[in-house]
């Protein structure tokens, strides 16, 4: 599949593990940079040496995005070290269970 995605710059929130980490792939596959963002450091550790045996450069940012001024961050470190960020994928679940 061609998405046009060459060069791009992809940031994939919740992409230390599950769909997220696969979108990372697939766009990746695509030529695109890619960053991934995950509230658990060792989820990141994870998912870059998995994207690195795939032969994918990858940016981990380690973030909590229930806090805005982390998130702002975060996006600012992607923009200083890969570029502008061209696409975002939102697949953090942030789910809070609940029982009712």
């Amino acid at each position: 599949m061609n998405l046009g995605l060459e060069g791009k710059i992809v940031l994939v929130t919740g992409g230390g593990k599950g769909i997220g980490l696969a979108c990372a792939q697939a766009l990746a596959g695509e030529g695109a940079g890619v960053a991934i963002a995950s509230r658990s450091a060792e989820n990141l550790e994870r998912a870059s040496e998995v994207l690195s045996r795939q032969g994918v450069e990858v940016l981990a940012v380690a973030v909590d995005l229930r806090v805005a001024e982390e998130a702002s961050k975060m996006a600012a470190e992607v923009e200083k070290r890969l570029g502008q960020i061209d696409v975002l994928v939102n697949s953090d679940g942030g789910a809070t269970p609940t029982v009712v």
